[in-house]
C-alpha cells in the first residue's frame, strides 16, 4: 500500500491537532492501538534534525482504539521559534514485529505568527 498524500497547514504559535482514521481497501477502520507511530516535520527531506518529532512515546500521537482514530497533537510552544515556513512530513506506523508502514506524507505550510 502506498502512502497517502495529504498537505497540512500549521499556524505558528497555536496548538495544532489532526485526527485520522486509517481504513483498509474495503473501507473498514483499522484499530491503530496495535501500532506505535512517529511523524517527523522537516524543512528538507534528508535533514538530520527535524523541526519537530511527534511519537506515541512523547505524547504527540495517540492511538485511540475506542474510535479507531490516530490523533496528532503539537502544542503552540513547539512552533514559536520556527523561522521556516514550508517543509515536509511523513507519518509512519510500526507494528509489534517492527514492520513500518508509511501512512501519510506531504507538504507542511506554516502560517507565520504576528502576535507574540
Amino acid at each position: 500500500m502506498s502512502a497517502g498524500k495529504y498537505n497540512i497547514q500549521i499556524e505558528q504559535g497555536a496548538d495544532w491537532n489532526l485526527t485520522l482514521v486509517w481504513r483498509d481497501d474495503a473501507g473498514n477502520a483499522i484499530d491503530p492501538s496495535e501500532f506505535t507511530a512517529r511523524m517527523a516535520i522537516v524543512e528538507n527531506v534528508g535533514d538530520r534534525r527535524p523541526l519537530h518529532l511527534l511519537t506515541t512515546e512523547n505524547g504527540g500521537i495517540t492511538m485511540n482504539a475506542e474510535d479507531t482514530a490516530i490523533e496528532l497533537y503539537m502544542p503552540a510552544a513547539a512552533t514559536e521559534g520556527w523561522r521556516v515556513f514550508k517543509g515536509r512530513y511523513d507519518l509512519e506506523l510500526v507494528d509489534s514485529e517492527g514492520r513500518v508502514t508509511r501512512l501519510l506524507q506531504g507538504r507542511v505550510n506554516i502560517s507565520p505568527n504576528a502576535t507574540r
